[in-house]
């Protein structure tokens, strides 16, 4: 498994907006094929700034799927909310409880 990590800052006063993409957005990326889930979470501090987690069975599924119209569909509805390009990582679990 990965986890993918997608740090996302949005236009201050557009971040409702955001949200309300985001619905119709994160169902998008939960139906990608070996995307197993996704969490959007708003931040606390820096209430303009959302963390996204998504997890893969593998990088390569990760990346077919970026491939596809669903993400297009993604990008097009996230996109014009970014205040500027999200900062992406993943991950692999070592440790679980």
């Amino acid at each position: 498994m990965v986890i993918e990590r997608v740090e996302i800052s949005v236009v201050p006063g557009r971040e409702s907006e955001f949200e309300l993409a985001m619905k119709r957005g994160c169902g998008l990326l939960a139906r990608a094929e070996n995307c197993s889930s996704v969490a959007l979470s708003r931040g606390i501090e820096n209430p303009s700034n959302y963390l996204l987690l998504l997890h893969w069975n593998s990088i390569d599924a990760h990346m077919a799927f970026t491939r596809t119209a669903d993400f297009s569909s993604f990008r097009e509805l996230a996109g014009p909310y970014f205040a500027q390009r999200p900062a992406m990582a993943h991950f692999e679990p070592i440790a679980t409880e």
